[in-house]
C-alpha cells in the first residue's frame, strides 16, 4: 500500500521539463492510482476488467493470495468433516471455473 500512497503522492511533485520525457509510465499509473486506489486496498482488483489500467502491476498477486486465504478454510473445513463431501464441493468449484 506504500507504493500506491507513492504513486498518489508524489505526482504533483514529479512535473518538470525531464518529468514527462523521463517518467511517463509513472505518470500514467499514478493517474489509475487516484481512480481506483479503493480497489487495491479492498484486495478486489482482480475482479475488474482493466489489464491495461492498474495502479501497481504487483498488487494483483496480494488481492489473489488474500482472497485465497479467506476461501480456503471453506474447502479445508469440508473436507475435514466428510471428505466425500469436501471432494464433491472442490469439484462443484473448478466445474465452475471451466
Amino acid at each position: 500500500m506504500m507504493f500506491i500512497g507513492f504513486y498518489t503522492i508524489c505526482d504533483p511533485l514529479i512535473n518538470g521539463p525531464w518529468a514527462q520525457s523521463l517518467m511517463d509510465m509513472f505518470a500514467q499509473s499514478s493517474s489509475f492510482c487516484k481512480k481506483g486506489w479503493w480497489q487495491n486496498l479492498l484486495y478486489i482488483n482482480n475482479f475488474f476488467d482493466g489489464q491495461l489500467e492498474v495502479c501497481y502491476g504487483i498488487t494483483w498477486y496480494l488481492a489473489v493470495d488474500t482472497q485465497l486465504y479467506f476461501v480456503a478454510p471453506v474447502f479445508l473445513m469440508a473436507l475435514f468433516i466428510s471428505p466425500i463431501a469436501g471432494m464433491d464441493v472442490l469439484r462443484l468449484k473448478v466445474e465452475n471455473i471451466e
